[in-house]
């Protein structure tokens, strides 16, 4: 296995270097904390730029996400799916509102914003 160095020289090679990166090698997580290649532990504030606030190996996510694998990974909006038709439900339940709209960007967020 390739030390953390070895890792970033090859990375550094085939990456475009659009932006800087830290010199940390994330290798897994679980609950809210992330663990590198060294072994070190971090508690992860940034979740992703938030896009997986939900923590790290969690059993019953982990297990959802692996079934829903076998089935269905994504389609487009302009299908419907079983899936979204179960989430937009819960949603509605949970917010007490009329309607609700998936969107895939943050323009479109804020188009059904607006």
């Amino acid at each position: 296995m390739p030390n953390k160095q070895e890792y970033i020289q090859k990375a550094e090679q085939e990456f475009y270097k659009t932006y800087n990166r830290y010199p940390v090698i994330f290798d897994h997580g679980d609950g809210v904390f992330l663990y590198d290649t060294e072994g070190e532990e971090y508690l992860d504030f940034g979740a992703g730029i938030a896009v997986m606030g939900l923590g790290y190996n969690d059993k019953q996510y982990n297990e959802a996400v692996k079934a829903q694998v076998d089935k269905l990974l994504h389609t487009s909006n302009l299908f419907y799916n079983v899936p979204s038709i179960e989430a937009g439900e819960k949603l509605l339940t949970a917010s007490c509102m009329d309607k609700v709209f998936f969107t895939n960007s943050g323009t479109e967020a804020i188009e059904g914003a607006l």
